[in-house]
């Protein structure tokens, strides 16, 4: 009767030693499933993240372009009118000169 009562706990021991190691064996493979699907997840938040800055980095690039043409094309417009009220000027001053040396 002992015999059977300590088969029986030393059974059960055992048992449960072999469910705490196939507990433990379960846990590390989510763990590890875990981890590699968080790698993924931040892999492919990166390259997203990566993507999204270089479509940004795109339209920041082609807002510069025509900021810098329209200044451009402002510039030359204003260079033209200061050329052309530079060029009236000149011609009064010229006309000026010639009434006053002919008028001497």
């Amino acid at each position: 009767m002992v015999s059977k009562t300590m088969n029986r706990v030393i059974l059960a021991e055992k048992q449960a030693a072999e469910k705490v190691d196939l507990a433990n064996e379960k846990s590390q493979q989510i763990i590890s499933t875990a981890n590699e699907k968080a790698k993924e997840i931040i892999k492919k938040a990166k390259q997203e993240s990566n993507t999204e800055a270089e479509s940004l980095m795109q339209i920041n690039k082609i807002q510069i372009t025509e900021i810098f043409d329209n200044n451009n094309k402002i510039s030359i417009n204003e260079a033209s009118e200061i050329r052309t009220k530079v060029h009236v000027k000149r011609e009064k001053a010229i006309d000026m000169v010639i009434k006053k040396i002919i008028s001497q």
